[in-house]
Parts: C-alpha cells; structure tokens; sequence
C-alpha cells in the first residue's frame, strides 16, 4: 500500500514513461516475421499479468501501469498461459492498495488467421477486487466467432503467511508472483504444445475427445503435484533433506523384498 502522493506519482511517471517505451506487441515465435494469416493473436488486457506460457516464464510481458494492452503473437497450436489480476484502486482519496489474486488457467487452442482476448469480469469496486483475490476466474474469447472458453483453476496460490500454509493443507501449491521454481526457464519465443497437425493425427488414431481430455487432466494433477514436490524441496533445509532421501532408500529397500 502506497500513502505518500508524491511518491506515488513519481512512481506512476516512471512507469508510464517506461511502459510507453514498450512495444504493445510481442512476436513469440522463432524465425521470421509471418503475416497475420499464419499467426494467432491473443490480447491481453492491462490488468492481467503472465506468470508462465506453457511453462515457461517470458520477459517483458506484464502490462500493469502500461497505457495498452499486449498483442501476443504466437503459431498455431495449443497454449496454456498462467496469469492473475493486478490493479491499483485509491483508497477513498487517501492512498492506494494494490490487489492481486491467485493465478488461473487459460487455455487457447490457437488457429492461424484468428484473434483471441483474455478476459474477465472485471470489479466495479475495491470491495470486488479483494472478493475476486482467491477467487479469480476469467475466459479466452474468440474475437471472430464470439465464442468464449473458460479458465481452469490452476491449483496455485500466492504465499500469504497463514493462508498459504492453509493453502498446501488444501492440496494448493503456494507459489511467489516472481516465481522462482527452479523448474523453469525464462525464455523469449513460446512453442505450442500441439500444433493442428499433430492433433488431427492424434484424432485418426481412434482415440475419443474425452479420452483426451482425461489424459490431459491427468497430466495436470501429475503436473501440479511434482511441482508441488518440488517447491518443497527447494524450501527443506540441508537435514530434512537428508531425512527425506534416508526416509526413501529404506522404502526401496522394503519394496525388494
């Protein structure tokens, strides 16, 4: 929370100065550049911050304080972007208190030629941005078609003191907004994670929609839980990892006999 107003807006005229610097546009493919026909487009709204692309964490993507959104611009296929809600609301003219939820899921299957927008039902006051801080859901909207594809919970939350040891009870994995898991890698270009071609292949092989999607949620749990495991890690001391891998050989070990 900032309470000096001149702080605040020297703060904001940095950011404002920087962020108008910034190219509203992103080309995250590698190679050169493709015409509009061969490409997706997926707008992000200013409020909206990206914490990972399939993965893996992007550099310069955050909008918040940016005058204009971002135009992510990305090959056909299937893309998976973790991202939250974070604004700046004034405090009944005395200071500002800067709000940010749990991180959600937005999937968007990306054909060549279309444009899509991340979106959400934004707050139309303080008290409903705080409701939506645990709570945040939002939806990938085909611009062309209208059609809108809502967000899966992602099973993160942010580390909150008491509510983020709450949080791992709960099966939550707790993470930190830059998070820093060594598990993944910042990089500049996004690969899909199936492109259309490799998706009609997968379909003529006689394997139904729902098998797919129960695979692919599968793949989440599993997904979620090693990196819940490994979040953990990350955090034991030298002792309790020792403890851990001790705790594991003796479970090998009763395992062979």
């Amino acid at each position: 929370m900032i309470r000096n107003a001149t702080t605040l807006v020297s703060l904001l005229l940095m950011l404002a100065l920087t962020a108008c610097a910034q190219n509203p546009v992103r080309k995250l493919y590698e190679g050169d550049k493709r015409p509009e026909s061969e490409i997706a487009v997926v707008r992000v709204p200013i409020q909206l911050e990206i914490m990972r692309i399939n993965g893996q964490r992007v550099d310069g993507l955050n909008t918040l304080f940016s005058p204009q959104h971002k135009d992510l611009h990305l090959l056909p296929g299937e893309y998976r972007i973790l991202a939250y809600y974070k604004d700046l609301w004034e405090l009944n003219g005395d200071g500002h208190d800067l709000v940010k939820t749990d991180p959600a899921l937005f999937v968007v299957n990306a054909k060549a030629g279309a444009s899509y927008e991340l979106g959400f039902k934004e707050p139309q006051s303080l008290e409903e941005a705080r409701h939506l801080e645990n709570k945040f859901s939002g939806y990938v909207l085909n611009t062309r078609t209208g059609e809108k594809t809502p967000t899966r919970a992602s099973g993160l939350a942010f580390q909150s003191g008491i509510a983020g040891s709450l949080g791992e009870i709960a099966g939550v994995q707790t993470v930190e907004e830059t998070d820093k898991t060594p598990t993944q890698s910042s990089s500049s270009t996004v690969a899909p994670l199936k492109t259309p071609e490799s998706g009609s292949r997968q379909n003529g092989t006689g394997g139904s929609a729902h098998e797919e999607q129960a695979e692919s949620s599968q793949a989440d749990t599993e997904q979620n839980y090693l990196n819940m495991l490994k979040a953990y890690w990350s955090q034991a001391t030298q002792d309790e990892r020792r403890a851990f891998l001790e705790w594991i050989s003796k479970e090998e070990a009763s395992g062979k006999k």
